[in-house]
């Protein structure tokens, strides 16, 4: 509390008020003006009072005026000593007299406002205890609520409430905390509510609304309770609602009050006990905790909502770990069962609390019984919690979340309406209500979803229908009670659906009138089952039958028209028995008959609202009735690899088609006439037997994808190619006729382009080129030249494949293509060189190209990769040169980081060369798929972690996944991918984790890195990752004992060699070798020169990289040892690498070399004082100079070179 107080106090006239005293008067509840009689003759006081009332505006603070031997309307109205006071302080001021105006104002306010007048008519005692018991019934009303035992999560949260809240501003603000039953709502409002109540005139937090509404009465009793703890009078009583509305609204209009109203459920709850926010003055604060979204959306104003999400991984095992343990984490006994139930928790607070207390002091073989308990039977406390928010639904409502629960979690939202549709359960409306009410989720991809442990709850529901009769339950997804019915034939009509998927392929004998008493059934699902017997009844009220590998005949009067969805992939179906002539089949959507081999014909189908047709793999399916070409509501037709289909129906419009896939139909001949105003894809791709393609198909302006790749008999296009909308153009290698350039340069919106001939010729073509254009792909022997592959046709070019041509070199006119980024050369027999590199390049391969020399490649190598962290792939025959000392974590460090930083999605930045051991620098190494370390609580991640995998040759491509488990809890990386290789290589990576700083470090933290196969991998049947990956290691700053492994913070001590030798032994040269040769002296094949590069952190012992010059000399000086030695030696440099070096023969003394790397040049190499026996050299050697390495700059790239010391030499 602030007092101002002035009879007795002198202060010193000139001072301004300290800045300590307005940060106390700011933090203050009350503040307590005392009014004397000389009150206004101080400066100081009339400042601070300003100050005062500027928080009381802006912060709500309580101000209480005390008027000591003082009438207050000598204050308002500035009469008497007051009056006086001023005038003489408007003499004073009169450069100033706005000064005395804000005085005047600040002291009319104050004197409007209700306090205390003392004038000697009582004891002074006595009045002052009067103030005391006010202040004390004030702040006794402002009480702090207890939040919770251990509020994990719960201040982050409630920050971001308070910044919704926006105290500081002067309107009428409402929030809303929305969430799931048990997520911690109401504990966070109580956070919010302590953190800002002291700022407002009246504030009071309401609990329990919706327990405590039920009645009319209740609702009195609660306005009552209301009005009692923000006006702080007891005694205050209402007749009835309307009434209490009405006191609402007059006695809390003049108040800034901070309201919080708790489980809100329905939106009267809001209007009886706060009225019209409007009615508030203006600054108060209305926060509502509810399940339901949906009862917010009346209300005048519409508030702010803050949805409260599950806890992460590391706040659940913090608050599980502390109810279980009273610790951070939990005990290394119980470590994987602890993760267990925190899963099962899914970061549910109050499952967290509930099961972390329940298990507290259990035995391990309580916690595992307890375990398998849960998952079969939920915890009672949790799901009459959780059920509150189901038993206020409708029955539809009800429904449909039960279904839900049952059989469609996971599926897409709109998969799910056109089902629920055909049950006449309305979804469109109700399924946005279940959103509202935290029921369900849509995730990013519009699958529906929800929290396991509703789902769960919902099961439970279903479950108590009939606890010892499945079959007299509502729906069946457990396997054994479905067993149990389907088997003893106890079905009956209360089941709405049914799921059959054993948790291993089964065989089962159903009895033949398994579903004859399931007469309503709507929903039947079965998966990994081989039924033995025959099957004679199906009801026809099954609106979705899902039933892959069906070995059983459908029953003959099988008529089901009310089906949506037909889903019967690899089964024996005999589809002209179920689709009759004679049926209409009006909400049939989507038919998938994939891989029957029994379907030769597609009979006539009447199915006006059909959208999908699958009848891909049907290998004896030959022809296709006529009605299926006039469906005009089908989106996707595919028939890939029907390879005995002949001919479509002659009339194909279709209206609606968007995708249509004719992959791999080999007897097709003739693509006929083609209405589809809609299409966007059309796949030709391996129609080796096409020879014809309707002029119609160049007329389809909103198609995007055109493949007609490996139509080997296909020779012209249709003259007339107007497909503005076309992004990808795949291109056949047997056109006889291709389309004129201006029809290719007319593709605008063009992003991929794959050709099998030279670039077509621009100089006629009055346009502006394939500015869109990302990638290209020129293949086949045909392309012979890229003379015409210009930047100025082609300026968005990010990517060029060029594949089994006939190209000989890139142009040096390529440096000019600034934003290519990968370059792809493979099985190009006669590719020898490029020419033109442009900075933007980060990946390049070259592949099978044997042609290409290796003079080339090394200059590839130091020009570029050195310089530009260029991802390398290589050819099989001749290995890329790739230097040691490359394999020094700093430098690998800067390549791979600056690879992933130009692509922000992607989490590993890599590179490939040839190889098969794993640097000793890789202080973890393992040869199975997990490594394990122990860090310090200051680990920065991914700055001290890289990663090497020794890869063994392998014929196919393979996907992996990298997952990080930081104390028992496991953070995923996104995968990586690895292409087909023919012999060894080591793939170096930086792993990059954007939730690195969400890791909850301890000052010994276990790290354990771990390799998976891709869950999307392609190839299924191999799911142990070290069938590529033969070892691994990880460089990594760590505390593992016995040692401290430590990453340099730059390139360590490193001798730099260069070698000469003949142009005939170069092929046969160790590109890169290690010695320990020092000074310069003859080498086997030309010379070794020690020009020592050095920085701060030495390594013993030393990698001394060789790299070979590609030109012949006649080196036959038994010393090198002056600077015409040197300057012979710089030639060679720059003829072989286009590099130079700068010397000068001045003199210097010896000296140390720094400590830190130059940073003043990032291309420059710094040569300090070389002394090469007896010859003093000082300048440096400037590998930047040349033309061509000076468009080649690298920032990160900071080396000195220095000498080594004396006593090192030889001569």
């Amino acid at each position: 509390m602030t007092f101002t107080l002035s009879w007795t106090i002198n202060f010193e006239e000139e001072k301004k008020i300290s800045e300590e005293l307005l940060k106390t008067i700011k933090r203050s509840m009350i503040s307590v003006i005392v009014f004397s009689e000389n009150y206004a003759s101080s400066k100081w006081c009339l400042d601070e009072l300003v100050w005062i009332l500027e928080y009381k505006k802006n912060l709500g603070q309580l101000v209480l005026p005390v008027f000591y031997g003082v009438d207050p309307s000598e204050v308002r109205n500035q009469e008497g000593k007051f009056g006086v006071e001023l005038v003489e302080h408007e003499k004073n001021f009169k450069d100033n007299i706005g000064k005395v105006q804000i005085w005047r104002a600040a002291l009319k306010e104050v004197g409007n406002l209700s306090g205390f007048h003392y004038n000697n008519d009582c004891l002074e005692s006595k009045f002052i205890q009067g103030i005391i018991e006010w202040i004390s019934s004030t702040t006794l009303n402002r009480t702090r609520l207890f939040v919770a035992k251990y509020p994990i999560g719960v201040d982050s949260r409630a920050t971001k409430i308070e910044k919704l809240l926006n105290i500081e501003s002067n309107d009428i603000r409402m929030v809303a905390i929305h969430g799931l039953g048990g997520v911690g709502k109401t504990t966070i409002a109580k956070a919010v509510y302590n953190k800002i109540v002291d700022v407002f005139e009246g504030s009071f937090f309401l609990e329990n609304v919706k327990e405590r509404s039920r009645t009319n009465d209740d609702i009195i009793q609660l306005q009552e309770i209301l009005l009692s703890n923000i006006l702080r009078d007891g005694n205050l009583k209402v007749d009835n609602i309307s009434r209490g509305i009405n006191v609402i609204k007059e006695r809390l209009r003049h108040k800034r009050v901070l309201l919080v109203l708790d489980d809100v459920d329905e939106q009267k709850q809001i209007e009886n006990l706060l009225g019209k926010c409007d009615w508030l003055t203006p600054g108060s604060r209305i926060l509502i905790t509810t399940r339901d979204k949906d009862v917010l959306t009346t209300l005048e104003q519409d508030p702010l909502i803050y949805k409260v999400d599950e806890m992460d991984q590391y706040e659940a095992c913090e608050l599980f770990s502390l109810y279980a343990f009273q610790t951070n984490e939990p005990e290394k006994a119980y470590l994987q069962l602890s993760k267990q139930f925190i899963n099962y928790a899914n970061g549910l607070p109050l499952a967290l609390k509930i099961i972390g207390s329940d298990l507290r002091r259990k035995s391990l073989c309580e916690w595992e019984s307890a375990l398998e308990k849960y998952k079969k039977i939920p915890n009672k406390k949790i799901i009459e919690i959780l059920k509150i928010s189901y038993e206020g639904l409708d029955p539809s409502e009800k429904d449909i979340f039960l279904d839900i629960v049952f059989f469609f979690k996971g599926e897409n939202k709109d998969y799910v309406v056109n089902i629920l549709e055909a049950c006449d359960l309305y979804p469109k409306y109700y399924i946005p209500k279940l959103i509202d009410k935290c029921l369900i989720t849509i995730d990013w991809s519009g699958n529906l979803s929800m929290h396991n442990l509703l789902q769960q709850m919902g099961e439970e529901i279903v479950q108590q229908e009939s606890p010892q009769a499945p079959g007299k339950r509502s729906r069946l997804r457990d396997y054994a009670s479905a067993f149990t019915v389907l088997t003893g034939n106890t079905g009956t009509n209360k089941i709405r659906g049914l799921i059959l998927y054993p948790p291993k392929p089964a065989t089962l004998k159903l009895h033949a009138q398994a579903f004859k008493k399931m007469q309503t059934i709507k929903f039947l699902m079965v998966k990994n089952v081989h039924i033995h017997g025959c099957l004679e009844y199906l009801p026809n009220s099954i609106v979705l039958l899902d039933w892959a590998n069906c070995s059983v005949s459908l029953p003959s009067d099988f008529c089901p028209q009310q089906l949506v969805y037909l889903n019967m992939p690899h089964s024996n179906i005999r589809i002209h028995k179920l689709f009759k002539q004679v049926l209409r089949f009006e909400n049939l959507e989507s038919i998938n008959l994939s891989h029957c081999e029994s379907i030769q014909k597609l009979p006539e189908l009447w199915a006006p609202n059909l959208k999908n047709l699958n009848l891909s793999w049907c290998k004896n399916l030959v022809g296709i009735h006529e009605p299926i070409g006039l469906l005009d509501k089908l989106e996707i037709l595919d028939l890939s690899s029907c390879k005995k289909l002949q001919a479509l129906p002659r009339r194909l419009e279709l209206k609606s088609l968007i995708y249509f896939d004719l992959v791999a139909c080999r007897s097709i001949q003739e693509l006929p006439k083609l209405c589809a105003p809609n299409l966007k894809r059309l796949d030709l791709f391996g129609c080796n037997s096409l020879v014809k393609v309707h002029e119609s198909i160049g007329l389809l302006d909103k198609l995007k994808f055109w493949d007609f790749r490996y139509c080997g008999k296909l020779q012209t296009l249709p003259r007339r190619l107007a497909l503005k909308s076309l992004e990808s153009f795949l291109g056949s290698t047997s056109l006889e006729i291709f389309p004129s350039p201006s029809s290719i340069y007319q593709f605008q919106k063009l992003k991929y382009l794959r050709l099998s001939i030279n670039i077509p010729t621009y100089n006629s073509f009055d346009g502006y080129g394939l500015l869109q254009l990302g990638l290209l792909t020129l293949s086949g022997e045909n392309v012979t030249k890229l003379d015409d592959l210009v930047v100025d046709y082609f300026p968005s070019l990010m990517k060029l494949e060029l594949e089994n041509t006939n190209i000989v070199t890139i142009p040096e006119s390529f440096i000019k293509f600034t934003r290519l980024m990968e370059l792809d050369i493979s099985d190009c027999k006669h590719f020898e060189e490029i020419q033109g590199f442009p900075q933007s390049l980060w990946h390049l391969t070259v592949r099978n190209c044997p042609s290409w020399n290796l003079q080339s490649s090394n200059k590839i190598f130091v020009q570029v990769f050195l310089y530009h962290s260029i991802a390398f792939s290589y050819k099989e025959t001749i290995a890329l040169p790739f230097p040691k000392y490359m394999t020094r974590f700093a430098k690998l460090q800067d390549i791979a980081n600056k690879i992933a930083n130009k692509d922000p999605l992607n989490t590993i930045g890599s590179f490939l060369v040839p190889g098969s051991e794993i640097p000793d620098e890789f202080n973890h190494q393992s040869d199975g798929n997990s490594i394990s370390f122990m860090v310090g609580q200051n680990w920065r991640f991914p700055y001290h972690f890289g990663v090497c995998f020794a890869l063994g040759p392998t014929n196919r491509d393979c996907n992996f996944d990298i997952y990080i488990d930081v104390n028992g809890f496991e953070i995923s990386c996104r995968s990586f991918f690895i292409e087909k290789i023919k012999s060894c290589s080591l793939r170096f990576s930086s792993i990059r984790l954007h939730e690195w700083k969400k890791l909850n470090l301890s000052k010994q933290s276990h790290l354990k890195v771990t390799i998976k196969m891709a869950k999307h991998s392609y190839h299924k049947e191999s799911m142990d990752p070290t069938a590529f990956v033969k070892k691994w290691g990880a460089l990594v700053e760590c505390i593992c004992c016995p040692h401290k492994s430590s990453v340099p913070d730059s390139l360590p001590l490193l001798p730099l060699f260069l070698t000469s030798c003949n142009e005939g032994d170069l092929g046969h040269a160790n590109a890169m070798e290690t010695t320990n040769t020092t000074g310069f002296e003859y080498g086997l094949k030309g010379f070794h020169g020690n020009l020592n590069m050095s920085l701060s952190v030495p390594i013993d012992p030393e990698v001394h990289p060789l790299i070979p010059l590609p030109y012949s000399s006649n080196m036959d000086h038994e010393a090198f040892e002056t600077v015409s030695d040197l300057g012979h030696l710089k030639d060679f440099c720059n003829d072989g690498y286009d590099l130079s070096l700068s010397l000068n023969d001045s003199d210097a003394t010896e000296q140390e070399p720094p400590w830190a790397p130059n940073t003043s040049n990032g291309s420059n190499f710094g040569l300090g004082q070389i002394d090469l026996v007896g010859s003093t050299v000082s300048g440096g050697f400037d590998l930047g100079s040349s033309s061509v390495t000076h468009e080649f700059v690298n920032d990160d790239f900071d080396l000195y070179l220095s000498p080594p010391s004396k006593k090192n030499r030889t001569s």
